[in-house]
């Protein structure tokens, strides 16, 4: 997480859609902030659901 300098932190954004434009290489931020932070709740939430049924099942 900390090697993407200023990746969302800190800049004044219209909204959580906005992703800024020729910041830090155009190619390096395709992924909004909002995406990223919503994968890492779902992986998450999923990584232990998934790791908790398969022990509740026994396999």
């Amino acid at each position: 997480m900390n090697g993407n300098p200023g990746a969302g932190r800190g800049r004044d954004v219209p909204g959580p859609f906005f992703i800024a434009p020729n910041r830090a290489g155009a190619e390096g931020e395709f992924m909004p902030d909002w995406l990223i932070i919503l994968g890492v709740i779902v992986a998450l939430i999923l990584g232990p659901l998934i790791m908790g049924i398969g022990r509740w099942r026994d396999w």
